[in-house]
């Protein structure tokens, strides 16, 4: 009688885990329907929505006691931050006419591999010679850059790990330094989605960054979810420039918060893709100790890399001058 009463209630066990883990298995093929149907995207790429979040990179041991990953474009041939431990991204700009654009993705990997960072790739297309660049992002729609982006897109590729991708970069802006910006949202928008698609065949494991500056009219510009990993904006201090505009020097929540609210809707993580901050040193100090501080104010906020140079000539009005954004290498530890 005990025996009967034991295989009794072993097999009742035997029923309850079967049982168990039916539920837990049907829960688990329902998720991606629920995310669907609570953010019904355009996209079969939105039935998995939230989990590129839940897994994006965290690439080095987090500094300052928080969440956002640091990364540098150290555009200085001796690298000053080359051996700085607090950096998790190497950030490079190439030219997609370049005929050293693969040898530089390459070389650049490797040095980021061998200081276990993510390589980051700013992309900057740019017209053939005898092709109107006016016409850049339409020739861009119609093929005519295919074999360029195969190229560069296969040595990003050919590398067979995780990196961000930038394309196309301040789009919004209307700078005359970028024959992609200032167009219409919707040929910008065609060939921005032209450039993910191929890329993404050619090296399926890179993060795209969409990367507007931050300005009013970026909306225009949103390619939409599925061809969007990163939100990218540029933050730049230049303490004469605040004052002309603002009648202030602008601290980091007040000149970030109104580029970060017009990004939030798209729910996408958000980086900045660019940020420096010029003047004294013991100004640059304290201006990125209240980014330090500022930073868990921003819940999409997941990197910052900063511009480790000089910018542009002509980049800003003749007043400015040519603003010096380096730093000293110790700011992320």
């Amino acid at each position: 009688m005990q025996r009967r009463t034991d295989v009794t209630a072993f097999t009742r066990a035997g029923q309850l885990k079967v049982a168990l883990l039916s539920v837990l298995a049907a829960v688990l093929l329902l998720l991606p329907i629920v995310g669907l149907l609570l953010r019904s995207h355009e996209s079969i790429a939105a039935i998995t929505w939230g989990w590129e979040d839940i897994l994006a990179p965290i690439t080095s041991e987090l500094k300052h006691g928080g969440k956002v990953n640091y990364g540098v474009y150290d555009f200085d041939a001796r690298k000053p931050f080359s051996q700085a431990k607090g950096v998790a991204i190497e950030h490079i700009f190439v030219s997609w006419l370049s005929s050293d654009s693969s040898a530089s993705i390459n070389s650049s990997f490797q040095y980021a591999n061998e200081r276990n960072r993510w390589l980051m790739v700013t992309i900057e297309p740019s017209a053939v010679e005898g092709r109107n660049r006016h016409h850049l992002l339409d020739d861009v729609v119609a093929g005519e850059y295919d074999s360029i982006i195969a190229s560069v897109c296969g040595s990003i590729g050919s590398l067979q790990s995780s990196m961000f991708v930038r394309w196309g970069h301040e789009m919004e802006t209307g700078d005359l330094r970028y024959p992609w910006s200032g167009t219409d949202g919707d040929s910008y928008i065609a060939a921005y989605r032209h450039f993910a698609e191929r890329c993404r065949a050619a090296a399926p494991k890179i993060f795209l960054v969409w990367s507007p500056k931050g300005e009013s009219k970026l909306a225009k510009y949103y390619p939409g979810r599925p061809y969007v990993d990163f939100v990218g904006l540029s933050l730049y201090e230049l303490p004469a420039h605040d004052l002309d505009r603002f009648g202030k020097v602008m601290k980091f929540q007040d000149a970030f918060t109104p580029k970060y609210n017009r990004v939030t809707a798209f729910d996408r993580p958000v980086m900045i893709a660019e940020m420096g901050v010029s003047g004294p040193p013991k100004y640059q100090t304290s201006w990125m100790a209240d980014f330090f501080r500022s930073v868990q104010l921003f819940p999409l906020l997941r990197t910052a890399v900063y511009f480790n140079g000089k910018d542009s000539p002509g980049a800003w009005p003749e007043k400015y001058g040519v603003p010096d954004w380096t730093i000293d290498p110790n700011i992320f530890e």
